[in-house]
Parts: structure tokens; sequence; C-alpha cells
């Protein structure tokens, strides 16, 4: 198994400067990046319909709007269009939709990339394919007379600006900041940044996690950044009318726990009987992200041992397992130990920093869905554990930092009115 003690552990004000390119392409083209692992199969998950897409109005707008633009030949500055969303948002069913959509104008082309199909490949090979298999769907037969890469780009968008005369193209690509930043650089130089360098063109892209930083302005600097918003309540209706009908009664409580994540509202409909019966489930599915080589029932616990923290980083960790485990030992960890666990949850794009807590606060909806699955009655005891732990921890910050005792002590009193919300008061963590 890949040792995950010997990744490149890179501080948040390393990275957070897009502009810091070097760093952060060496940390995640190096396995920074959490990469969905091959032998995760989602059998439950519902595969894309168009009767069965809801909501995403105002995206589907924006897109029409600049195809319409590039059919009529009007300039564009702005041809790059980038979804953002955690995961479970329907990223790749917008995508989807689109080329639907898309479908239904006239003398414009769409096209799908997924990038997730060309895991296991290098980037040479991967964008490679990629070039043939976009041949074979505009040309309709082989137009490409070389295996070398940049010779076959070159070939490739020869053919591609006698087509764009005629009608411009759309290509949507799916799963981007998910894939490896080496493929992403290969992909770049050699089909991406020529086909943004066309005026004809449109370049949608959907991803999840940190953004890459492109080096091509059409992919950065004019670039439309979006992010996808989870549902209303209502829109969870809709939602769960065409997905799982049987759970339409039980919206409201299913939106409540899953906070308009269609992923998670999804899982929770499939346990019509009660939507707590599906917290587990729809956990391990938003967590189906974490790579093979890092221990994913080890780091789900770390994360629900964390997850009733506003924010942390690696101080808080030990004392947070410690208290989860029942055993002191956590508390003697290196700094390191606990750094590698933090940076397995900020790798996988559960967690990012926060300049106003200045911490890490946890994915929104994996982490409503775990405060709701810690307070489930048969876990009550853990929770109200991990919640004296961190007062304790944050009482003994106030009175040994005076510079921020102030703000440790309101950490303090958080805790402290949690616990008092379910009946519990400070003598209650006598045994911490």
């Amino acid at each position: 198994m890949f040792d995950t003690t010997m990744l490149p552990l890179i501080k948040y004000d390393e990275i957070k400067d897009a502009d810091s390119f070097d760093k952060v392409y060496t940390w995640f083209s190096k396995g920074g990046d959490c990469i969905m692992p091959n032998s995760i199969e989602s059998a439950k998950l519902p595969k894309y319909t168009n009767d069965a897409f809801v909501n995403r109005d105002k995206e589907m707008a924006l897109v029409e709007e600049k195809a319409k633009a590039l059919i009529q030949r009007q300039p564009l500055d702005e041809r790059t269009i980038i979804f953002m969303g955690q995961r479970g948002t329907g990223k790749s069913w917008l995508i989807r939709h689109l080329q639907t959509r898309l479908a239904a104008l006239p003398a414009i082309i769409s096209l799908i990339i997924d990038l997730e199909d060309y895991r296991g490949s290098t980037p040479e090979e991967a964008v490679k394919k990629i070039l043939y298999h976009l041949n074979d769907r505009i040309f309709k037969q082989s137009t490409l007379s070389t295996e070398e890469l940049p010779e076959l780009s070159r070939e490739f968008m020869r053919h591609l600006r006698v087509i764009l005369m005629e009608q411009p193209i759309a290509f949507l690509v799916d799963t981007v900041f998910e894939s490896d930043w080496q493929l992403l650089a290969t992909l770049e130089r050699y089909l991406l940044g020529p086909l943004a360098a066309e005026s004809r063109v449109m370049i949608v892209m959907a991803g999840r996690g940190q953004a890459y930083p492109w080096k091509t302005p059409e992919l950065r600097l004019r670039a439309m950044f979006h992010n996808l918003e989870p549902f209303t309540p209502e829109q969870t209706k809709a939602q769960l009318a065409r997905q799982k009908p049987k759970s339409v009664k039980l919206f409201f409580e299913i939106y409540e726990r899953s906070g308009g994540n269609p992923l998670a509202s999804f899982m929770l409909a499939d346990r019509p009987e009660s939507p707590d019966s599906g917290l587990d489930q729809a956990i391990n599915e938003l967590l189906k992200v974490i790579p093979d080589s890092v221990n994913r029932q080890q780091l789900r616990q770390n994360l629900e041992a964390i997850s009733v923290l506003n924010a942390f980083d690696e101080e808080q960790i030990p004392t947070m397992l410690a208290a989860y485990y029942g055993e002191a030992r956590y508390k003697d960890w290196k700094p390191t130990q606990a750094r590698q666990v933090r940076e397995n949850i900020v790798r996988c794009s559960f967690a990012q920093w926060d300049e106003k807590q200045k911490g890490y606060v946890l994915d929104s909806t994996l982490l409503r869905l775990l405060k709701r699955y810690l307070q489930t009655e048969e876990r009550q005891e853990l929770w109200q554990r991990l919640h004296c732990a961190a007062h304790q921890l944050y009482l003994e910050w106030a009175a040994q930092y005076r510079r921020t005792s102030e703000r440790w002590r309101t950490e303090a009193d958080f805790h402290q009115n949690e616990l008092a919300k379910k009946g519990f008061s400070l003598e209650d963590c006598s045994y911490i």
C-alpha cells in the first residue's frame, strides 16, 4: 500500500495563492489531488436522463446564451465557463443535460470529454485517446496520420478550423479538477489551450476541489467561474418526485439532513421509512472519492471526530481522536501525524480554509450529515464525549494563550451550550 506519510505536506498559506503555480502543481501532480478510485462502484445511483433532471435553469441559460452568440458570430471575450461544486451537487448531470439542450440548437456541435474515462492512462496516452475520439466524433472518419502528440494536436486543430468556419463547437469537459494535474497540464498544452484561442469554440468545464491554475489566459483570466448551489426545499421536492417518488412526502425531513445536496437527498430517500436510517450510506457515498491509498474507514472516523468543531487544524486533531477512540495515546501524537490526517481531509476537498474562522471548515453537506449521524440515539454518548473534550481543550487554550484567550473562551462556550441543548452539564464531562 502507498505510504501516505511520504506525501508532500504544504501549509495552506503556501498554496492559497493561485499564482504560486510551481508549488501547487508539484504538490497535486505528485498525488496531492484526491482521485476517484477505480474500484468504487455506485450501483444505486441513477444514470442521467432528461426526464430525471431538475433545476439549474440559470446555468442552462448562461451556456445557451453563449452558444447562441457563437452561432450568430457575435464576438465573445469569455468563452470558458467553469462550474464548481462539492461532491453530489450534480456537476456530471449538468454536463450531460447541457449536451441535451445544445443538441436542440441549430448549427452547433457539442461534445463531452469525461476525464474519468481516461483514468489509468499516462497523460500523453490519455490526450492522444481524447484527440482520436474527438476526431472520430467530428469528422466521422480518421483524418489523423501521425501518432506523435505535438503533431497530432496540430493536425487535429488544422482540420477543426475548417469545421469552425461553418459552425461553432462546444466542448463539455467533466471531472476536471479531480483529475491528475499532470494530465491537465498535457491536456491544456495539446488541446484545451489551442481550443480556447479559437473564437468559435466554447469550453464548459465541471470539477470539484482545488481549481487548476491554467496558464492559458482564456481558461483562467477570461473564464467565468460559477459555483453550483444546493437545491432549495422545493427543488429537492421536485428532484424526489422524479427520482424517488415514494419519498416525496418526506422531502422536508430529507432536505433538513442533506441541505439540498442532490446526491445526499437521493441516498437519504433510499430509506423512505426514516431519513435517519439513510445517513450512514449517504455519508459513505460522499466519501467514495477517498483514494485506495488512504484507509477509507479510518478517515471517516477522523471526520466524525472533528465534526463537532466549528473549525479545526492539526492542533485539535490528537485531542479529538483521543476522545473518539477513548485512548489517551493519541494525545502523544507527533505534529506530523496530526498534520497527515488534516492533509488527507483537505486533499479530498472535504475541508477548506476559512479565513474568518482561522481554521479548516468541513464541506457543508458532509458536516451536516455527520452532525446528524452523531446525534442519533445509539451515538449520543460519543457525541457528548467529543463536545466535552473540545470544551476542555479550549478552556486549557484560553488559560494558556492570553493573546487569543477570548477566541478560545468563545469556542469553549459554544460546546458548553451544545451540551446544554441536550440536557448535559459540564459535570457530565468529569470523566473526560
